[in-house]
């Protein structure tokens, strides 16, 4: 399937992957699956080349985060086109701090709305996960933190939209070093995120996520 041909439909009452004519429901769902992780270490793979110097890096790094959640998105039931990978921070508590790691999708469906549908709906089903494993109702993703390159500006305006994140502090290269392109990575936070994520919940109600 050639890219930018397609675009994602979300809002109150709709949630699918039009092509065309053809329109193809769209699920966002934690990875549970064999194929899941398969699919997500060849995405991984594709976006990230430099991380794999070493030796099946998406493998061990979905090992070293196991006890984190990866949520993918597929269409059609079984297409899975981007992963997603959020972490929390500081320990659990009623207003919890959520690192977005990674997001990553396929390249033959980047600019159709698969990245924003998945953030949003992830972190939807993210916070009520967390609520589930803590039996803490009132549990909510408070504080929301990323980093990205410093000319990634595709990826800066995504997150700004979507979470409506800043620049906080300086380049970061002197702590982490340079990302896989060799260049400076900024963080970018909001420190207000729970009426974001209500206003999701609100929004896509009707979908019964």
């Amino acid at each position: 399937m050639s890219s930018k041909k397609g675009r994602v439909i979300l809002n109150e009452t709709e949630f699918y992957y039009q092509y065309k004519n053809e329109k193809y429901p769209i699920e966002v769902r934690e990875a549970k699956s064999d194929d899941d992780f398969d699919s997500i270490v060849r995405i991984n793979r594709s976006i990230f080349p430099h991380d794999n110097e070493i030796d099946d890096y998406a493998r061990l790094w979905i090992q070293h985060n196991s006890n984190s959640p990866y949520f993918v998105i597929t269409y059609n039931e079984s297409n899975v086109v981007g992963y997603i990978l959020s972490v929390v921070k500081g320990g659990y508590k009623r207003c919890i701090t959520c690192e977005l790691e990674q997001l990553a999708i396929d390249t033959n469906y980047h600019r159709e709305g698969f990245a924003s549908s998945l953030i949003k709906i992830s972190l939807i089903k993210f916070q009520h996960l967390l609520q589930k494993r803590l039996q803490y109702s009132t549990l909510k993703i408070g504080i929301v933190y990323l980093t990205t390159g410093c000319t990634n500006y595709s990826a800066q305006l995504l997150y700004t939209k979507i979470l409506e994140v800043k620049q906080k502090g300086a380049k970061i290269c002197h702590i982490y070093g340079s990302n896989e392109y060799g260049e400076e990575e900024i963080i970018m936070v909001n420190e207000n995120l729970e009426p974001i994520v209500e206003k999701f919940m609100e929004e896509y109600r009707a979908l019964k996520l």
